[in-house]
Parts: C-alpha cells; structure tokens; sequence
C-alpha cells in the first residue's frame, strides 16, 4: 500500500559502497622484503643473536636461543619452531628437522636480518615426496637481502636445497642428501 511505502521511505537505487580492491601481489611482496626500520635482531644475555622467526600467513612471532653461533637448538626451541612453522589452514604441526633451522638461522647471522619472515614450514603431505611434509623445508624471506643473495649463500652450505621463486618473492630453502637448486617462475599457486 502506498501509506506502507511512505512509512519505510523512498528506496534507494544506489549500490553499495565497493570494498577497496586489495593491493597487487607484487606490493605485498616488496613489503615482506623491507626491514622495519630501527629493528634488529635480539640477543640473548651472552650477546648471541637470537633466531627470529616471523609467520607472515599468522602473524605469529617467535624469538629462539641458539646455543652455538652456527645454531643448534635445545628440544623446547624446536618445539616452538614446529609450533610457529605449522600448517595455518589446517592446525597440523611436524617436528622441525634441527638442520633446516640452524641453516635458516646462518641465513638470518649472515644477512644480519632482524628476523626470518616465514611463508610456508610444515604442509600436510597430499601424496607427493615434498619436504615440507617432513619438516625440512621453509620457504623464507630475508628483509633487506635480495633472493639471490640469499640462494646464493644458501647453496654454499651444501646438502641443501635451494629454490628461487621470483614471482612469489621467496627463497626455498630444505636439508637433504644431495644438493639441489632450482628457479621456479611460476605465479602464486601454479
């Protein structure tokens, strides 16, 4: 009825307000690879660096104690590790291989990184050989290095993998028997 019409008001024909479109890819990108100004890494009371891992998907941060400067980490600093570098979709934790987490932390020592900015640890294996799957591989960013810098040193460690991913701005990095370092072009989730 009209009396009905004049009681809820005029309609609007006007859409509604449209959510600003998300940056580009590219732009979150550039900004895991910027330092924040005025950080650096913590040290514990003997004056040794601290590994800092920060999970970029979780926003999560963890700062751990090394016991020697080439890393090695105690049973409670691992299982904190695996905790942080866990599966965010689903909640799955595997236990972090000591060797991938004192590499990582040489990385973070040799680039004087305030920390490890984390894109991917643990995946839950779906049928493939990925060492993901069995806690031997990150995928990583090192504010204020560049990914071939990284890669590089990566690779000069030895019995490492190494992958650059150019397109998704990080740098695998995995323990294993044999060397191995490849560049993989590919976008985001291809």
């Amino acid at each position: 009825s009209a009396s009905l019409a004049l009681a809820q008001g005029p309609k609007s024909t006007a859409k509604p307000a449209a959510r600003p479109a998300a940056p580009p890819y590219n732009a979150y990108v550039h900004t895991w690879h910027q330092p924040t100004p005025g950080h650096t890494a913590p040290v514990d009371a003997n004056g040794k660096k601290k590994l800092v891992l920060m999970a970029l998907n979780t926003q999560e941060r963890v700062e751990l104690s090394a016991e020697k400067d080439t890393g090695t980490f105690s049973a409670h600093e691992l299982d904190r590790a695996a905790h942080l570098l866990r599966e965010p979709s689903s909640g799955n934790e595997y236990p972090i291989e000591p060797r991938v987490l004192d590499a990582v932390y040489r990385i973070q020592v040799h680039f004087d990184a305030q920390e490890i900015r984390i894109i991917s640890g643990y995946r839950t294996p779906h049928g493939g050989a990925s060492n993901h799957g069995k806690g031997r591989a990150i995928d990583v960013v090192v504010p204020g290095a560049t990914y071939d810098d990284v890669a590089k040193f990566a690779r000069e460690m030895g019995f490492m993998g190494v992958g650059i991913y150019p397109q998704s701005g990080f740098v695998h990095v995995d323990v294993r028997e044999r060397s191995y370092f490849w560049v993989d072009s590919s976008g985001p989730g291809k």
